[in-house]
């Protein structure tokens, strides 16, 4: 069995930080999937680039660059997750899959713009099911909002709330 998991506000606090919410190690070792691939739609990402390109010429770009974040800093901070998962969890395979890795990998699915640019994935970004692309009925999400559960429903897996998955220490 594979758990898809969102990363944010399911075993982290946020993407400006990479320690877990207690129990995710205790909770993983025991239910001991195969597999855990870890979610992010990273808004910020998406956004930033459309902000340095849209707004090339405005005062408000250095502002902009450092409320949203590029594509190198979340994949640090992902790997700070991942690092603390792998070193709870030995046994477990971990990956972690964003919405822009779509783009930058070049996966069947991420679109190209009319004009040749490469655009945000749509079906690469939750509530879409892009990310799950290799899931089965057999498999789990856990998520924290609406927006999992639906991403869930449209992969044909099962869902669970993180809340209710890793208990009262989440």
């Amino acid at each position: 069995m594979t758990i898809y998991m969102s990363i944010y506000n399911t075993i982290v606090t946020s993407i400006y930080n990479s320690p877990l919410y207690p129990g995710v190690i205790e909770k993983l070792n025991k239910v001991a999937p195969s597999r855990v691939v870890l979610l992010a739609n990273h808004e910020c990402v998406g956004f930033r680039r459309y902000v340095e390109e849209n707004y090339k010429s405005s005062s408000k770009l250095v502002l902009l660059r450092e409320i949203y974040t590029d594509a190198d800093v979340v994949e640090d901070r992902v790997d700070g997750v991942l690092n603390n998962l792998k070193e709870g969890c030995p046994t477990i395979t971990f990956e972690a899959r964003g919405a822009y890795q779509a783009l930058l990998q070049g996966v069947e699915g991420a679109y190209m713009h009319p004009d040749g640019e490469r655009e945000w994935s749509h079906n690469w970004r939750m509530p879409r099911a892009g990310m799950l692309y290799d899931a089965t009925p057999d498999d789990l999400f856990v998520g924290s909002c609406h927006r999992d559960k639906v991403t869930a429903r449209r992969a044909g897996v099962k869902f669970k709330w993180s809340r209710l998955f890793f208990g009262p220490g989440k």
